[in-house]
């Protein structure tokens, strides 16, 4: 590290510790005056037959928030933790933090840092620090530019022998903001730094991100013009390898996306940024499916060429739950149409240092050309829950090279124009381009087009018209072309009556030969029939076309929902639908009072069978309890499950918690509890 370096890096650090004590110091005359103390502690064991050994759970938290003047904040925080389970080691965890933030009319600076120590009765003991600065100004003059600087630096180590832990690690980013009339202008630069000393490896990234954009509106907004244009290089080296002559590098993904899908095969998921940003810690919302879900995990990593894929989750499995997932994977161009990845997959899960499990994804051929790689979960009969903190993709390779390195750059234009000539009539031109290249990856180039209309003359008729071209080059394939044409008419017949007709045509060039066409058409109806009672029904055609096989597939479906409110506290409502086979779905809402309520639903197909009821109790104004029944019936099994949750706020301080489950079908009978207590001052 340079001597400068470090002798600021001791300054802020003997700032800190000064500040901290200062205030603990001023906390001992007038402390309730200027303090603020909370303290809390929890203490939960589960049981039943499905989780194995007794397990029993404590942690105590204590914070302290102190402002000793108005533009001087500092807080800090203590927490306990011990973990004990039957047969297994004691783990006890204490993490200390503190952060001291100056907020003036000028700038803002924040200085943290943060301990945690792990230990084992017999045990590897792990170590965690780090610190961080953050300084930002709050000049508000709109000529002087928004500015930010963060440094930080991590440090984890364990006690083995040889150790299993040892690195390093240090973060500095800034950021420049300025806005002149209709532009915006932003630039960010990143550096970080790793060294593991266990294989003597080091991996080092820096990039930088430049974004400029203009909005203007001419002509008392009739017009409105927006071009915006950004430009991001990424730049990853490691060198050293570890025992086994390997060499692992982290890709940039530009996106990640999860969510509950059953039908993998089709369709974009919503965005989830956590999920990718290098934050194996925190959980994300992200958790294992229930039985009959699946879960889809989708990194867009731009035609990288990757061979492992890493699930980062918030605690440990159990061998019964990793033996119940089971993973399937898929690739895609478009976010859109995924196919199965041809190739096959080793899953080991592994145990992280900090205790929680990892599912490592292996690749024993790399896998090349593909913008999105999709992982999706599904599980069997069981009752372990999990949340997941990451989602990664790697390249690694094994051999003599002593670095790898990995140079990416994307820039991306987007430019766009509306018009609006006279009142009903809307014009809109839209146009972008992404483009990303990297030294392990193919050059790619994607333009899109969109040209759209809009006519509204009367509630009678409402017009829309839009023409789309999606162009896809990578270098070394054939180039993809999607051309679309849309339409859409919508009329209100009457007050309580509306009408909508759509209809799409899909053209697909591979290279300049057409080899897919598809055609849809859609009209739904929705009405009022009397008060509290509404109706909707809607019709779909569509056919497809592949010129290459001649094959030809049509299908037909259509629904209809009936809706009734029956009283203010009775709602009802039937759904059916039918695409070569039928669904019929029925639920009921019952809220009697404003104490309890209850639901309940079926689903029904040619196949299966599914029912469900909720029932909500707030027995008094501190007890609360949920219970929930499922039954799911098919041609092979029948699965039974049901849920209790019961929470008892005794006080404003002491709360308790029971949770009870308990899942059946023709060959697993289990059943599974949490007591949880909690403490709050």
């Amino acid at each position: 590290m340079p001597p400068m370096l470090r002798t600021i890096k001791t300054f802020l650090f003997l700032c800190l510790v000064t500040a901290v004590s200062l205030s603990l110091l001023h906390f001992s005359a007038p402390f309730c005056r200027a303090a603020l103390l909370h303290l809390n502690g929890n203490w939960s064991t589960p049981f039943g037959d499905d989780d194995g050994p007794w397990v029993m759970g404590q942690a105590y938290n204590i914070s302290v928030n102190h402002d000793p003047t108005a533009a001087i904040k500092i807080n800090g925080n203590l927490r306990y933790a011990t973990k004990e389970q039957q047969g297994d080691d004691k783990t006890a965890t204490l993490a200390p933090s503190a952060a001291i933030s100056l907020n003036n009319d000028l700038f803002r600076f924040t200085l943290s840092g943060a301990l945690s120590n792990q230990q084992r009765d017999s045990g590897t003991n792990t170590s965690n620090r780090n610190w961080s600065s953050n300084l930002s100004t709050n000049y508000s003059n709109p000529l002087w530019p928004k500015l930010r600087l963060n440094y930080s630096e991590t440090n984890s180590t364990n006690d083995a022998s040889p150790a299993r832990l040892n690195t390093d690690s240090n973060n500095l980013s800034g950021s420049i903001d300025y806005g002149w009339h209709f532009i915006k202008l932003r630039y960010n630069y990143r550096n970080s730094n790793n060294i593991d000393q266990t294989d003597n490896s080091e991996t080092q990234t820096y990039g930088h991100a430049a974004n400029i954009h203009m909005a203007k509106t001419l002509f008392h907004d009739r017009l409105a013009l927006n071009g915006s244009y950004k430009f991001v290089t990424n730049n990853s080296e490691a060198r050293g390898a570890d025992s086994g002559g390997r060499l692992t590098i982290d890709l940039t993904a530009s996106a990640a996306y999860a969510g509950i899908d059953n039908t993998p095969l089709t369709g974009a998921l919503p965005l989830v940024p956590s999920l990718n940003d290098q934050d194996l810690e925190t959980a994300t919302s992200v958790g294992l499916p229930s039985i009959g879900d699946s879960l889809n995990l989708v990194l867009q990593i731009n035609l990288q060429t990757f061979n492992r894929l890493n699930v980062y989750f918030d605690r440990p499995l159990t061998t019964a739950t990793q033996q119940r997932l089971h993973w399937t994977f898929y690739s895609s161009q478009d976010n859109d149409i995924w196919v199965p990845l041809a190739v096959i997959s080793t899953i080991d899960y592994q145990e992280e240092d900090n205790g929680n499990t990892s599912a490592r994804v292996t690749f024993p051929l790399a896998v090349t050309s593909v913008r999105y790689i999709k992982a999706v979960v599904e599980t069997d009969p069981g009752l372990d829950t999990a949340l997941i903190t990451e989602f990664q993709a790697q390249e690694q390779i094994t051999g003599t090279e002593n670095s790898i390195s990995n140079d990416y750059v994307s820039q991306n234009i987007q430019a766009s124009l509306n018009y609006q000539p006279w009142q009903p009539l809307q014009l809109g031109y839209n146009f972008n381009q992404s483009t990303t290249d990297s030294n392990r990856s193919a050059l790619s180039t994607q333009d899109n087009h969109t040209v759209s209309s809009h006519l509204n003359l009367s509630r009678y008729f409402i017009l829309s018209l839009s023409l789309n071209e999606n162009i896809d080059k990578i270098e070394g394939l054939k180039t993809d072309k999607d051309r679309s044409y849309a339409f859409s008419y919508q009329a209100t017949l009457l007050d309580n009556m509306n009408f909508s007709l759509n209809g799409t045509r899909n053209d697909h060039y591979n290279g300049s030969v057409k080899d897919r066409t598809g055609d849809s058409i859609s009209t739904s109806l929705s009405t009022v029939i009397i008060p509290d009672l509404t109706a909707n029904m809607s019709y779909q055609w569509s056919k497809s076309i592949n010129h290459v096989t001649t094959n030809e597939a049509k299908s037909n479906s259509y629904t209809f929902n009936l809706m009734a409110r029956v009283n203010p506290r009775l709602n009802l409502s039937y759904f059916y639908s039918y695409s070569e086979t039928g669904t019929h779905n029925a639920s009921l809402l019952y809220h009697p009072s404003e104490l309890l309520s209850f639901t309940a639903s079926a689903v029904l197909t040619d196949t299966t069978q599914s029912y469900t009821s909720t029932l909500n109790w707030r027995v008094t104004r501190k007890i609360q309890a949920d219970m929930n029944y499922l039954m799911s019936i098919d041609d092979h099994d029948t699965t039974y499950g049901s849920r209790l949750n019961l929470s008892w706020h005794l006080s404003s301080y002491l709360s308790v918690r029971q949770n009870l489950a308990w899942s059946k079908n023709d060959t697993i009978d289990s059943w599974s509890g949490l007591l949880s207590i909690s403490y709050n001052f």
